[in-house]
C-alpha cells in the first residue's frame, strides 16, 4: 500500500507535465530568408524572417522589432548565421524559446534609386528643346559630357529642369540646372551648363557700320554662338533690325543689342522744325531749331527762331512740332 501513489495524483502530474511542455514547445518560429530587400534606412526583423506559430498580436511585437540599421542604397551586408543570430537576439528576441531556421549565409540588400548622368543631361536637353522660350528664343543644343550617376533610396522621382534668369525676354548668360526630388523632398542640385552646349542664332554685323548709320540688310549676318557667351540684350532676327539706327559705332562681328541701335528719331537735335503754335482761335506758324531728339507725341525743347525763345512741344511729325498756345 506505502509504495503505491493515488491514481488521481499520478493524473494530476501527467497533466501538469503535458501543460509544461506544450507551453515549452508552443513557441514559434523565426524563419531567416536568406535574401532581402529593404527600402528604409531602418531594417526590421519582419523585413528579414517569416513569422509563423505566433498569436497575431505577438507576431506583429517581433516584426516591428528593430534588427539593424540598413546597408547604404544599393549597398549588401552579408552574414553568416552566428551574426543573425546574434543581432536577433540583441533585438530582444529569447532565442532559447524560439525556433530559429537561419541560413549559413544571409544577405541584406538596399534598394535604390539610381539617376544617370546620361538621363539627368539628356533630359534637360530635351527641355530646352521643347521650352526654347525659357532660354530667350530658337536654339540648338549639343551634349558635351555627362556627369556622374547619383544614387538615392527607392522612391518617387521628379526631375525638374530651370533656367536662371529665364524671366528675362532678350538672349543672355544662362545658368542651367537640375533639381532632384524623391518623394518630393529636394535631394540634389546640379549644374547642367558645363554638360550641355546650347547654341543660339544672333544678329551681328557683316561690316564695320559708323554712328548715325541706318541698318540695311547688307549690314547684317546671321551667327550661331553659345547661349553662355551671349550678353543680355541680344538681337536675334534681320527683321527687328533693318531700319534701326546705329547710335554708335559698331565694328564688324559684333552682336547687334537693344543698346547699340534706335529707332530712327521724327526729329533730331539741331534739325530746322516747323512749329506751330496753337491757341483758342487762332493757330501761329513759325520757324525754329529742334534742341532734342524726339519721336511722334514725344515732347522736346525747341528755338523760336524769330523770339529766341526756347519752347516745349508735341512731335506731330517728321520735321513738325506743336506748342499750345495760352
Amino acid at each position: 500500500m506505502g509504495g503505491k501513489k493515488p491514481l488521481p495524483l499520478i493524473i494530476a502530474v501527467i497533466a501538469a507535465t503535458l501543460v509544461f511542455a506544450t507551453h515549452a514547445t508552443a513557441a514559434g518560429t523565426i524563419n531567416v530568408k536568406p535574401h532581402a530587400d529593404v527600402a528604409a534606412s531602418l531594417t526590421t526583423v519582419g523585413d528579414i524572417a517569416d513569422l509563423t506559430g505566433f498569436t497575431p498580436a505577438e507576431k506583429s511585437r517581433i516584426a516591428s522589432l528593430r534588427f539593424m540599421l540598413s546597408p547604404q542604397p544599393c549597398a549588401d551586408l552579408k552574414m553568416n548565421a552566428a551574426q543573425v543570430k546574434g543581432r536577433l537576439y540583441n533585438a530582444g528576441i529569447d532565442t532559447t524559446t524560439v525556433q530559429l531556421k537561419i541560413p549559413s549565409l544571409f544577405t541584406l540588400r538596399r534598394t535604390c534609386t539610381i539617376v544617370s548622368g546620361k538621363q539627368l543631361v539628356e533630359g534637360g536637353a530635351e527641355f530646352l528643346r521643347l521650352n526654347p522660350r525659357e532660354a530667350g528664343g530658337e536654339f540648338d543644343v549639343e551634349v558635351k559630357s555627362y556627369p556622374a550617376d547619383i544614387t538615392l533610396p527607392s522612391g518617387n522621382l521628379e526631375i525638374k529642369y530651370e533656367l536662371e534668369n529665364s524671366n528675362k525676354k532678350s538672349a543672355g548668360a544662362q545658368g542651367f540646372k537640375a533639381r532632384v526630388l524623391l518623394n518630393g523632398e529636394l535631394k540634389r542640385v546640379l549644374s547642367l551648363t558645363s554638360y550641355l552646349r546650347v547654341l543660339t542664332t544672333v544678329a551681328s554685323a557683316a561690316r564695320d557700320i559708323e554712328n548715325g548709320s541706318i541698318i540695311v540688310e547688307d549690314d547684317i549676318d546671321l551667327t550661331k554662338v553659345e547661349l553662355s557667351t551671349v550678353r543680355p540684350g541680344a538681337i536675334t532676327s534681320i527683321e527687328s533690325l533693318i531700319g534701326k539706327q546705329a547710335v554708335r559705332s559698331i565694328r564688324r562681328g559684333d552682336i547687334f543689342t537693344h543698346s547699340s541701335v534706335a529707332d530712327i528719331a521724327d526729329i533730331n537735335p539741331g534739325e530746322e522744325v516747323s512749329i506751330i503754335v496753337r491757341g483758342e482761335g487762332f493757330e501761329i506758324s513759325a520757324k525754329g531749331k529742334a534742341l532734342e531728339k524726339g519721336y511722334k507725341g514725344e515732347k522736346i525743347k525747341v528755338l523760336m527762331e524769330n523770339s529766341r525763345k526756347v519752347l516745349t512741344g508735341t512731335v506731330l511729325e517728321t520735321g513738325k512740332v506743336e506748342i499750345a498756345g495760352e
